[in-house]
């Protein structure tokens, strides 16, 4: 039954910017249908991005939780120079469910999770944002980088 609902709810979003996009085309809004179809490409590519890193922990958490909390959209900068994040999959993991479970308490409405990671000779930088109507800047993790009623976002950094 799970296939059966993941496969319905993909194809229910994926249809639901189809008609946006034909509804645009069918106004004459060509600007707007023009922006909104970089949009989902710019999208899907920067997905695409993440879901090719060597770290199949922390993708098969992405996925479980897109599939099963519609709570957050999700963004991704990736700047990695090497497949190095594969050795940390456990650590980035770790950090990306402990994010997400403090977001669950501090959002009631769709949210955006931006996860970002960066690399340097010594280091594995990733940042994990949250934007959005953030209702409880109280108690953060010790990770936190900034905290108000619009963005939290946790750091972590890896040492190579």
């Amino acid at each position: 039954m799970h296939n059966v609902e993941t496969y319905m709810k993909t194809k229910h979003d994926l249809a639901n910017q189809l008609q946006l996009l034909d509804a645009y085309f069918t106004l004459g809004q060509q600007d707007k249908a023009e922006r909104l179809s970089k949009n989902i490409i710019a999208k899907f590519r920067d997905e695409q991005q993440f879901l090719k890193l060597n770290c199949p922990k922390s993708i098969q958490y992405y996925v479980d939780t897109t599939l099963d909390e519609r709570l957050f959209e999700w963004s991704f900068e990736i700047e990695l120079l090497t497949s190095a994040i594969g050795n940390y999959d456990e650590i980035l993991k770790a950090f990306i469910q402990t994010c997400i479970m403090d977001y669950k308490n501090r959002v009631d409405t769709k949210s955006l999770v931006t996860i970002s990671l960066f690399e340097t000779d010594d280091e594995i930088e990733c940042i994990f944002a949250l934007t959005g109507n953030i209702k409880d800047t109280s108690d953060v993790l010790s990770s936190c980088t900034i905290v108000n009623d619009e963005i939290i976002e946790y750091k972590l950094e890896i040492r190579k």
